[in-house]
């Protein structure tokens, strides 16, 4: 793959606000569209997407590139316990709850 030459400078097309942008006039031929620079917040292009242009092409034909927002980092939340704590907690909830009832029965 090699850098289109226009006129003697290099090819270089950039999309406007809306992310649109228009190529030509360029000889017919297989073209692959590089992203050098991605929009704030978003990751960068790995891949090349190719289009040709020949007498059948559509003037306005329209080539979608899905950009990929970064995402932060996600927060790590400390191991704080396992299945044995909540058992044991749950067994101790338990039988706080039937010595109450107990004492609540024998003094009736």
């Amino acid at each position: 793959m090699k850098e289109v030459i226009v006129d003697g400078f290099p090819y270089h097309v950039t999309s406007g606000a809306n992310g649109q942008f228009v190529v030509g006039p360029l000889p017919y031929g297989t073209y692959y569209l590089k992203e050098v620079k991605a929009p704030a917040g978003y990751i960068l292009a790995q891949d090349t997407i190719p289009f040709e242009i020949t007498s059948d092409s559509h003037v306005s034909e329209i080539v979608k590139i899905k950009n990929k927002p970064i995402t932060p980092p996600g927060i790590e939340i400390p191991y704080t316990g396992n299945a044995v704590v909540i058992a044991v907690l749950s067994l101790g909830i338990i039988l706080f709850l039937l010595g109450y009832r107990l004492v609540t029965y024998t003094k009736r």
